[in-house]
């Protein structure tokens, strides 16, 4: 699957965010409904001791729950967590993210993937671990995804983010980039999976890709002042209907949605990021 807006912004990106003449042409979507959704707060809990053999980064060693520690393996701390109902049964679950600190990736060997002449693998990130409270409240580990957040060393770390979205029993996993100076452009792409009953397994629902202008007046006035140079004999009259056309496009933001007819059933565990930026 392309994403052609993400293509185009990291040759902006990377080449000094040279302005595309124009978005491209597809259907317009709604506003995504993300708006809407509540985003869940990193939960604090009461000050614990905690075993030697436990690995927490720094800001997680005052209020991190005490019955998420069984989850933390050797070689790993704790990147982040949040905590909310991702299956709408009324108990309250856990995501669990880890970042690697040890030696070896630790990814299974079921997890990994051959690297052959037309397919170079995904390097893995934080490892994301859903956490699943049971009727006898006790919390057991559903599945793991390695390639769902890229490690924080990675460039745009910070852009990605993870939220639970109860409305949609689930979550959404959201990643940002944005160029730099007047003609570039921004682009936010989120992932939304939610929960099957049927198969007791969250799939990948809906992608939203949203792109637009970082400084539409600024691109605008850039793009007026050329088609004055190039264009001397263009009347007053026509340059007015050349700026409203160019109005209404660079401040438009486009939106595309896709879904499993798109892309097919794909449970948590086996999403690759990087499959949606060939």
């Amino acid at each position: 699957m392309r994403f052609n807006t993400f293509l185009i912004f990291v040759t902006l990106f990377n080449f000094g965010c040279n302005a595309r003449k124009d978005l491209p042409s597809k259907e317009q979507g709604q506003s995504s409904s993300t708006s809407k959704l509540k985003s869940s707060a990193i939960v604090k809990q009461d000050s614990i001791k905690l075993p030697n053999n436990v690995n927490l980064s720094s800001k997680y060693k005052e209020g991190f729950p005490k019955e998420l520690l069984q989850f933390v393996p050797n070689e790993f701390e704790v990147y982040s967590f949040q905590k909310g109902d991702l299956n709408k049964d009324g108990l309250s679950d856990y995501i669990l993210i880890l970042e690697n600190v040890g030696d070896s990736t630790n990814i299974p060997e079921e997890e990994k993937e051959e690297e052959n002449e037309s397919y170079t693998p995904p390097e893995p990130g934080l490892r994301v671990d859903l956490i699943i409270r049971q009727k006898d409240n006790k919390l057991q580990h559903h599945s793991s995804n390695y390639y769902l957040l890229a490690n924080k060393e990675a460039d745009l770390y910070k852009n990605d983010s993870i939220i639970i979205s109860p409305a949609e029993d689930g979550f959404i996993t959201s990643y940002s980039f944005s160029g730099y100076g007047p003609l570039s452009i921004y682009s936010n792409l989120e992932f939304h999976f939610q929960y099957s009953k049927k198969n007791n397994n969250w799939y990948l629902v809906q992608t939203v890709d949203k792109t637009g202008y970082n400084s539409p007046a600024a691109a605008m006035g850039i793009k007026m002042g050329e088609a004055k140079e190039n264009n001397p004999e263009y009347t007053q009259g026509q340059l007015d209907s050349l700026e409203a056309v160019m109005s209404m496009d660079f401040n438009k933001e486009e939106i595309i949605i896709e879904t499993p007819k798109n892309f097919g059933s794909i449970p948590f565990a086996k999403f690759r990021k990087s499959h949606y930026f060939q």
